[in-house]
């Protein structure tokens, strides 16, 4: 199966298919720091906080920081899904009111 070329959607459907591939790469990307977060936290019971981590900045993978990408990744794709919605409503009412 060959993927559909960008272009090949009028705007509003090309919006939302770019929103809810986005919303899907988050939340890929929101799962995996979920899971990184729930493997070093089985890893010992000693916590240290590094200068960064007290500054509120720090690369490590983080639970409460995944699962809120993941909400927000799922906010994200409804809201697309709704612009899709929106857009194929837009044209069938065009295609209503202009004919075939």
């Amino acid at each position: 199966m060959t993927p559909i070329q960008s272009g090949a959607f009028p705007p509003g459907l090309e919006a939302g298919r770019i929103g809810l591939k986005r919303a899907v790469e988050l939340q890929n990307h929101a799962a995996q720091e979920v899971a990184e977060a729930g493997v070093q936290g089985m890893q010992g019971d000693t916590v240290t906080l590094s200068s960064a981590a007290l500054n509120g900045r720090s690369d490590l993978p983080s639970l409460d920081r995944g699962l809120i990408d993941s909400q927000v990744a799922q906010y994200l794709a409804l809201a697309n899904v709704k612009v899709v919605q929106t857009s194929a409503e837009t044209a069938k009412s065009l295609m209503d009111v202009f004919g075939d």
